[in-house]
């Protein structure tokens, strides 16, 4: 009896296991072809008004949110904050708008360079709250900052409000001047920080940019869009893709045009030469292209280093700033350099030797290869795996010494963000100059089989460029892509049952089970994530994403520091051992010219908005490149020596009178290098000559408001009594008003 019970029971229990798997089945093929139905993978309700979002996790205790809105309108009385619930991420949402006095100060204390009107000089000029009359366009708020110098301003607000005092909290502690947005993102009590995109902004800079690959770059929709700093990393981008067409097309002819040997050789040594004076000719006109990109959009003049803002996250104990007068955090130089030369000086040299033992053993790794490819017991082809293997391991340490290059300078606390930026370029140029190339010099100047180093170069430049392009464009696509898509299946999974609720109340089911939600909207969740939507039967409400969740979600862009990193490593590559390997100049353009788009790509839709920075040049990976190009010189020239070509061609002399040639040749390109340098100024005339002109304009705008208020201060005094003098005068110092 009881033994048929159990059966009973397992029957009905496998029943109902059925039933639940089908109703889930169906719920998952309905909601499936509601999501294709309706393309609700494409579509989020765009988020307007608003300059910043915060976004909490749900679970964020109340105290905690308190303090926050208290640190809020402590510090920026005039912000405007929305709040709302974005229930598909569980996340709360803070939607920050700054007044247009707040962004004028944050201007201001940027630097934001702003139109001026002709009548006070024209051209760009730092915008200054005292002096707002002379630019244009300032009696319209609405439209005198664009949306990425609204949403920067914003952010550098939020990112230099200090504690006055130090304070603990369960997770984490503040120190006195310690920035606290800093702070709480990195122990992720605010989940995220971002700029939302300009959708219609956005489809415009896509058609113009991403989809238009024969087209030239749109500069300055970049530069308004993402920044500055962003805009001018692809405009190095497309001037060093263009110049590489030169080295491009004469690698190709020297390495595919072999008459007889006699030619070859030669070949390689006027394509070694050129390929140094070309390092030389287009590090220089870079130069001038970057000053015509900051004078037109307003950066060429810099601030002194001591009128410079401290970088948000420089801590230290507060003082009075010798030059502002204003209360700052001070570090004291000593424990920097305690801290650099006890700990990132043996750090690095750690990096140095863990990267020479690993190529070492990868190189011992392909000598067992090879022996064993020629006696017979592998094939061929398995003479690359080792060299595979070394192309991997170098972009897995890339990664890893990036990491640790980032931590070294965070502990060294640099006041500017111009020196954490340049000594951070200094550690990941060091660190991954050794990565890559250690290698490469141990087997041509080691070893010295040219064999192997030009297989050893072509092995790792292309694998990584591939490696690069799918990790960098068509992982991320594909994660964020599954992102949306989990997102809009949640909503989807809500419409469905929504439907069926419907149905079953047709059918006669009572409606009370639904008091109180309102129709097609979660419970909690404000109206800001809601769309209305005109039927034919009337408005109703239905299920969408809000635009902040899905961009919440995705990756934060960095920085341009991979991408100008990468162009290093490449630079390097095509600049250091060319007369080895001739086809770097063209691989490097075949992956630039594919670059160009990818990276377009993938700002446009795989990562958040970054908030704009504005820049002069591209910093110190100019000089970077520049040591690249000497270093080229003795490098090709000491490659040139113990190739054997430099013997092919001049037989008659000896070991001695081909290293004094190669001394010889070093030093004419040396010399050369620096004539082309001298010879080409930095800044181009016309820039210097329209520099000059407005300034000359602005000094004649000066003395004309100076004359007019001269001439009304005489007005005044001849048509005023002389009790009302004083007062007159008082009122004749302000600016006078146009006619």
């Amino acid at each position: 009896m009881e033994v048929k019970l159990l059966k009973q029971r397992a029957k009905s229990q496998a029943k109902e296991a059925v039933l639940q798997a089908k109703e889930y089945g169906q719920t998952i093929k309905d909601t499936a072809k509601y999501m294709h139905e309706k393309k609700l993978c494409l579509e989020t309700v765009p988020t307007t008004d608003c300059h910043v979002v915060l976004t909490f996790p749900t679970k964020t205790d109340i105290a905690t949110l308190s303090w926050i809105e208290g640190i809020l309108k402590e510090n920026l009385p005039d912000l405007t904050v929305h709040k709302r619930l974005h229930p598909y991420t569980n996340m709360t949402g803070w939607y920050l708008t700054a007044s247009f006095d707040s962004l004028m100060r944050g201007a201001e204390a940027m630097g934001i360079s702003k139109a001026v009107k002709e009548e006070y000089g024209g051209g760009l000029m730092e915008f200054s709250t005292a002096e707002k009359v002379m630019f244009q366009g300032i009696e319209d708020e609405d439209t005198f900052f664009i949306s990425q110098e609204r949403q920067s301003i914003l952010h550098y607000l939020l990112q230099n409000i200090r504690a006055t005092q130090s304070e603990a909290f369960e997770k984490f502690k503040l120190l006195e001047g310690q920035p606290i947005f800093p702070k709480l993102l990195s122990k992720r009590i605010i989940s995220a920080l971002l700029p939302l995109h300009d959708k219609e902004a956005l489809k415009k800079l896509e058609k113009s940019w991403v989809h238009a690959p024969l087209s030239r770059q749109p500069l300055d929709d970049i530069a308004h869009y993402f920044g500055i700093k962003v805009s001018i990393y692809f405009a190095y981008l497309g001037h060093y893709t263009k110049w590489l067409i030169f080295p491009a097309v004469l690698g190709l002819f020297v390495t595919f045009y072999s008459s007889n040997a006699t030619i070859q050789d030669w070949s390689f040594i006027f394509f070694t030469i050129f390929n140094i004076i070309w390092a030389s000719l287009f590090l220089e006109t870079w130069k001038r292209r970057s000053a015509e990109l900051a004078f037109h959009w307003g950066t060429l003049d810099v601030k002194h280093e001591l009128l410079e803002d401290p970088r948000p996250m420089y801590y230290g104990i507060p003082q009075v700033s010798p030059v502002s007068g204003r209360m700052e955090p001070f570090y004291p130089a000593w424990k920097r350099n305690l801290f650099r030369y006890f700990v990132t000086v043996p750090v690095i040299l750690l990096c140095m030797c863990t990267t020479f033992l690993i190529a070492f053993g990868i190189f011992e790794l392909q000598e067992w290869v090879n022996e064993q490819i020629s006696e017979g017991f592998y094939p061929k082809p398995l003479a690359y795996i080792p060299k595979f293997i070394l192309a991997i391991t170098t972009i897995i340490s890339e990664t890893i010494y990036k990491k640790i290059a980032v931590w070294l300078n965070n502990k060294e606390n640099y006041r500017l963000q111009s020196s954490y930026e340049n000594h951070l370029i200094a550690k990941l140029i060091f660190v991954q100059f050794i990565n890559h190339f250690m290698s490469v010099t141990y087997v041509a100047f080691y070893l010295q089989d040219f064999g192997r180093l030009k297989a050893t170069i072509a092995t790792l430049f292309i694998t990584k460029h591939v490696i690069g392009n799918i990790t960098e464009t068509v992982i991320p696509y594909i994660k964020e892509k599954l992102k949306v898509y989990r997102l809009a299946f949640k909503v989807a999974k809500h419409e469905v049952k929504e439907a069926r609720k419907k149905e079953g109340a047709a059918e006669g089911s009572t409606e009370g089970s639904r008091e109180g939600v309102s129709e097609g909207s979660p419970e909690g969740v404000s109206e800001g994530t809601q769309e209305q939507t005109d039927e034919a039967d009337g408005a109703s409400k239905k299920y969408t994403i809000s635009q902040a969740e899905v961009e919440s979600k995705m990756e934060r862009y960095e920085d341009t520091f991979n991408d100008f990193l990468e162009m290093f490593i490449q630079f390097g590559y095509v600049t250091l051992f060319s007369s080895a390997f001739p086809l770097a100049a063209f691989w490097a353009l075949v992956n630039n010219v594919i670059e160009i788009r990818s990276d377009a790509f993938k700002l446009c839709t795989n990562k958040q908005r970054p908030f704009g920075q504005h820049v002069q040049n591209i910093g110190s990976w100019q000089y970077a490149m520049e040591v690249i190009g000497m270093l080229g010189v003795s490098v090709n020239c000491a490659l040139l020596g113990i190739s054997g070509q430099l013997q092919d061609v001049f037989p008659m002399y000896t070991a001695v009178g081909i290293f004094l040639i190669v001394a010889l040749l070093e030093h004419i390109i040396l010399a050369l290098k620096l004539g082309i340098s001298i010879a080409i100024p930095d800044t181009p005339y016309w820039v210097q000559t329209e520099l000059a002109k407005l300034e000359y304009k602005r000094r004649q705008a000066l003395k004309k408001m100076e004359q007019e208020t001269r001439d009304n201060i005489h007005k005044s005094i001849a048509s005023s009594p002389v009790e009302e003098l004083s007062t007159e005068a008082g009122i004749s110092t302000e600016a006078p008003k146009e006619e």
